[in-house]
């Protein structure tokens, strides 16, 4: 694990192999020498720029870059001077490679020309010149490109603009077309060239000796007139007197572009150049013209789409290409492309004038053929449900009944498609891109469903209808019950592209039912479609045992969500959870059953409808699933992964019939007697063998990260479980106002005492409950589904966290006003006022009464001013909205805790007795209902990869790189910071700017001397949830989001802590420098280390953690020379 050098650290061992390269013997290697030099010109063009911390960190003398720079570039076009033709065409590719990839930047960002020195700028091109005066045609075509790819240099040296420009009336095409890129290249930086090379480009064309290769030439090179607005009118105006004039194909299409290329960057002359576009969008137009043109269109709309509401760009055109019987699929395509972006910017009372359009192209989608192009049908149905998302509700306002016919027409547009894909499956004429069909239109009719929600029963029944008119052996009645497994037993391996067309079906099913759930719109009509669907799948035998298994797996949470009806709207749910699903058991007893024969099919399938059941709480079926995969699984990675999912599942399915034992009217002695919690120990300590299976050699594994952080928080849940049944055990409660001790009695202190303990307990669940937002903001790509199994974690912990913590606490009771619940995590702060904010900032968004009522508590005196004293902390879940079972418990608990309070002001030491014994009972009922909560797996679980996260390296301002810093004691702590990103995709690490860090360090981290170099050792999740580095998360956050963009490097010291935020600006690249000063002036002699943290906001806006994969830097204060 070593810092990356950046390319500037890095040119003396280049330009030493490159030297090496080119004066050895072996034929070839002088070539690739050169192609090898062109790539890492690039990659040097595209380093950062250096500063004085990368010369620290890097241990370079300054200027040490400019001077190898140097060196390279003239070693290089000496070769260019002395080689042959082979040679130089070598050398020219080098620089043309390093040019292309700077003009994405900005032809002026060609950092490695700016590095050079003056003299030497003039040498290289003196050079060059040398050899366009004595070479022929084609080196001194050579010698222009040259010119072109070094225009950054050349722009203000008069004898290579005047070289460039009297060559553009060479009587040779090769010199002329290279004269052509020069002077485009110069026209680019420099306006007054611009202006020349106009004029002159005009009369090139003009001239009637002209060849159309070279008219065509200087077409294209058009384009690279628009940097400069002053320039760009002219230019575009006499481009598009030219296109007229000169009306051939070839020349239309070069124009088209490079008219399009000067247009992009001023809003006037885009709206010219839709006219001049649009013109061409004829049937006496050729096809290749019309795809050009069309591709214009899209690229400019691409560019400037928010501008185009103001523009006035209308449809009209566009419809008419599409509705063209004899338009080839390519051209409708690309206009279905061009309508797409337009309906995203423009608005619904704009789109409100165009449903005659959507009318028209839902016909023509009907009524198109199967043989139809599968591209150009997409992108239909995409436009159809894209306008149909955007005009929502203003139609159905307008149009009055025709909108709910429109709806279903697309609905069973849809739906048709999906038969005819069934069909192909059936038949055995699947093809790989069918899946990627199949994805795209689930996706898009999702989109459908989640916006018209009234959609979500019709689309079943049609979808039911679907498999059951495709399917022809089916095997049973799609009326009969589902009690009987016999159909099992036939199961075969089965089609698995036909299993992979119903997985993908079940997972549109399952987000489907999600979303129609969180808006309400999950009706009892809904869920008898449902149990229709599931019934005929898992009664067919065309189907695997697999696919039975996930699709049975619906109806696991039917009955929650039935409940939710029930409690929402009573007078409208004409059915119980009974009569939509059957039996709870019944179903259950079935779908064991399924597992059975799941390893005669495909096992891939089989390890998914595992992953389906753990991710649903079917632990039972999961459990079984991943024994028999194991099983059969040889050893290896495999083989441990799928144990690890075996033990996980046989433990979460022993804690689930354990916890299913507890009803609402369970025995409280049950519950504490030394059988339950036994079981829960045992249960612990199986989470924590899974953990231990997921470790390798005993090192830090970065590829299972989440998952054994992940079991770590699901542990710490169950142990305070078993804490807090343990204590409660060892105080049984009495009937009346007593509570049944030995002395039938409870002195005030051992009501402190219980109070203490259980305040204890509450505090661990307060971290644990911190741990999971610190988890969920740790992965950039983790799902929402993943982020709302997380979210509800984190939910339970917070709310038996503040049931444990409110059970036994009367802060207005006379009796213990002198008692203190206040825990020592920092100056003012209050455990209780935590508890209470840490729960209302996650049901904010989704109970507000409860969190009216829990304002009510903080308005107590000792809470109000223990309030006023500390920080509010509101750990958001990014999910809105949470399961309504775990809501309702929420609610509950914290009307049951207000009223205990209440009851309780002013109440002397008999009454607190009484009060405890309520209390106790208040937090078993919590207890209960917390057990009742189905604990589900992100299925993120189930993504092994290396985690995203940064290596910090540091050296001392005097000190060499990779050695610790050492300072006389007194002294402030000067430091150079390099932050490395690890395992980042490219397509985020483009969207991060900054990245910003905290440092952490007190006197108490005062350590032995060591052998091992500090930053070196890498670390996990168990580093990552202590109690420093849950602090560091927080105030980074809460900094962070306070400052946004204005963040300073910030330093902040007191009580023996210095604590620095530091903004790191990466601008796209993996490394990022900064410095930092931390004043430790007051720490004794010793070996101190640095805990650090960092995180980030990417471009959605959305706040990510960016884990430490290193252990923090250590650093020496020595004692001060005499």
């Amino acid at each position: 694990m070593e810092m990356e050098k950046i390319p500037a650290a890095r040119a003396m061992e280049w330009s030493i192999e490159f030297e090496k390269g080119i004066r050895s013997r072996k034929p070839g290697q002088s070539f690739e020498s050169i192609k090898k030099l062109g790539q890492r010109l690039v990659e040097w063009n595209e380093g950062p720029k250096h500063t004085i911390t990368m010369c620290n960190m890097f241990d370079m003398v300054p200027g040490e870059e400019r001077l190898f720079a140097d060196g390279i570039l003239l070693r290089l076009v000496t070769m260019f001077v002395s080689g042959d033709k082979d040679t130089r065409i070598c050398v020219v590719k080098a620089f043309y490679s390093a040019f292309r990839r700077c003009g994405k930047k900005g032809r002026g960002e060609y950092l490695i020309l700016t590095l050079m020195s003056s003299d030497n700028k003039q040498e290289l091109l003196r050079r060059v010149r040398a050899v366009f005066y004595d070479g022929d045609v084609e080196s001194r075509a050579l010698c222009l490109i040259c010119f072109g790819c070094l225009s950054v240099i050349a722009k203000g040296v008069p004898e290579v603009q005047y070289i460039t420009l009297s060559n553009l009336r060479s009587s040779h095409v090769l010199e002329m077309k290279a004269s052509l890129f020069a002077a485009g290249c110069i026209s680019e930086l420099s306006n007054d060239f611009a202006a020349v090379f106009l004029e002159t480009l005009i009369n090139v064309i003009t001239v009637p000796s002209t060849s159309l290769v070279l008219r065509l030439a200087a077409m294209r090179t058009f384009g690279k007139l628009g940097n400069f607005r002053s320039l760009a009118r002219k230019a575009h105006k006499v481009g598009s007197e030219l296109v007229l004039k000169y009306p051939e194909e070839e020349l239309s299409t070069a124009m088209a572009i490079s008219l399009t290329k000067i247009a992009i960057n001023s809003m006037p002359l885009i709206f010219e150049q839709f006219g001049l576009l649009f013109s061409f969008l004829n049937q006496t137009t050729s096809l290749p013209l019309r795809a050009t043109v069309l591709r214009c269109i899209h690229y400019t709309v691409k560019r400037k789409g928010f501008h185009i509401l103001i523009s006035g760009f209308s449809f009209e055109n566009l419809f008419k290409l599409l509705y063209e019987a004899d338009l080839p699929s390519s051209l409708r395509c690309e206009a279905l492309k061009i309508v797409l972006l337009v309906i995203s910017y423009k608005s619904s009372d704009v789109l409100l004038m165009h449903v005659h359009e959507l009318e028209k192209l839902l016909t023509l989608s009907e009524n198109s053929t199967v043989s139809k192009f599968v591209s150009e049908s997409l992108l239909e149905m995409h436009v159809i449900v894209e306008m149909s998302s955007k005009l929502n509700g203003r139609i159905e306002t307008a149009s009055g009944e025709v909108f709910p016919d429109h709806l279903s027409r697309v609905a069973s547009l849809f739906c048709d498609r999906l038969a005819e894909l069934m069909k192909l499956v059936l038949s055995h004429n699947w093809r790989f891109d069918m899946e990627k069909q199949l994805k795209i239109l689930l996706k898009l009719l999702l989109r459908l469903v989640n916006g018209h929600p009234q959609l979500a029963s019709f689309m079943l029944e049609k979808l039911c209808s679907v498999i059951l008119h495709s399917v022809t052996d089916c095997g049973m009645d799609v009326d009969s019950t589902i009690s009987t497994s016999e159909v099992h037993v036939v199961v075969g391996e089965g089609d698995k592209n036909l299993e992979r067309f119903m997985f993908l079906l079940y997972s549109f099913f399952t987000v489907c039912l999600e979303n129609l759930h969180e808006v309400g719109a999950a009706t009892a009509v809904v869920f008898c479609r449902l149990k229709s669907l599931v019934s005929f799948v898992c009664q067919c035998s065309r189907f695997s045992c697999s696919t039975h298994t996930v699709y049975t797996l619906l109806l696991y949470p039917v009955a929650n969500w039935t409940y939710v009806l029930s409690e929402a709207s009573t007078n409208n749910v004409q059915h119980t959870p009974i009569d939509l699903v059957g039996n709870y058991s019944e179903i259950e007893c079935f779908i064991t059953e399924c597992p059975r024969n799941i390893l005669a099919g495909d096992k891939w399938f089989a390890y998914v409808a595992g992953k389906y059941a753990a991710c649903n709480g079917s632990w039972s079926i999961a459990n079984s699933i991943f024994e028999k995969l194991s099983v059969s699984t040889p050893s290896g990675a495999y083989s441990r992964w799928l144990k690890a999912l075996a033990q996980l599942g046989y433990s979460e399915r022993r804690a689930q019939s354990l916890f299913m034992k507890v009803g609402s009217s369970g025995s409280l002695n049950h519950v504490l007697s030394g059988e339950f919690i036994e079981e829960l120990v045992a249960i612990c300590d199986g989470l924590s063998s899974t953990e231990k299976m997921l470790t390798i050699n005993g090192t830090p594994n970065q590829a299972f990260c989440f998952q054994r952080w992940f079991l770590v928080l699901r542990r710490k849940g169950l142990e305070a479980l078993v804490d807090i049944l343990k204590l409660l055990s060892s105080v049984q409660l009495g009937k009346d106002d007593q509570i049944a001790s030995p002395d039938s009695s409870m002195p005030l202190g051992q009501m402190t005492q219980l109070q203490c303990f259980l305040d204890g307990i509450s505090s661990k669940l307060e971290r644990a409950a911190g741990d999971c937002d610190l988890l969920a903001s740790s992965f950039f790509d983790m799902d929402s589904k993943s982020l709302k199994a997380i979210s509800t974690l984190a939910l339970s912990c917070s709310l038996l966290a503040f049931s444990i913590g409110f059970a036994c606490f009367y802060p207005n009771s006379s009796a213990l006003e002198k008692s203190t619940s206040c825990t020592s995590k920092g100056s003012g702060y209050c455990l209780h006022v935590a508890l209470v904010q840490n729960l209302m900032g996650r049901l904010c968004h989704t109970d507000s009464a409860a969190c009216v009522t829990l304002m009510s508590l903080l308005r107590s005196d000792r809470l109000h001013k223990a309030c006023f004293h500390s920080q509010p902390r509101f750990p958001m879940s990014r999910i809105g909205s949470q399961p309504v079972m775990i809501r309702r418990a929420c609610r509950n608990a914290v009307e049951a805790v207000t009223c205990l309070q209440e009851s309780m002001a002013g109440h002397k030491q008999d009454g607190l007795l009484r009060a405890t014994r309520n209390g106790t009972h208040v937090l078993m009922n919590v207890i209960k209902d917390w057990m009742h909560f189905t604990f589900q797996l992100p299925t993120y679980f189930f993504k092994v990869r290396s985690c995203i996260g940064a290596l910090l390296f540091v050296s001392g301002f005097n000190s060499k790189s990779g050695a610790e810093p050492v300072i006389p004691q007194g002294s402030h702590l000067s430091l150079n910071l390099c932050l490395q990103l690890e395992n980042v995709p490219p397509d985020l690490i483009s969207h991060l700017k900054k990245v910003h860090c905290i440092l952490h360090c007190k006197t108490s981290s005062l350590i032995r001397p060591h052998r091992e170099p500090s930053g070196q050792k890498l670390i996990d999740h168990r580093a990552w949830t202590t109690d420093t580095m849950l602090h560091m998360h927080e105030k980074l956050r809460s900094y962070v989001l306070s400052t946004g963009d204005s963040i300073d490097d910030r330093v902040s010291s007191g009580h023996g802590v210095v604590e620095a935020c530091i903004s790191f600006v990466t601008n796209g690249m993996r490394q990022a420098f900064s410095t930092c000063l931390l004043d430790v002036s007051a720490f004794q002699v010793g070996f101190y280390k640095i805990q650090w943290h960092c995180s980030c906001v990417d471009g959605r806006g959305s706040y990510n953690t960016v884990l430490p994969l290193n252990d923090g830097p250590v650093f020496t204060i020595a004692k001060p020379s005499s």
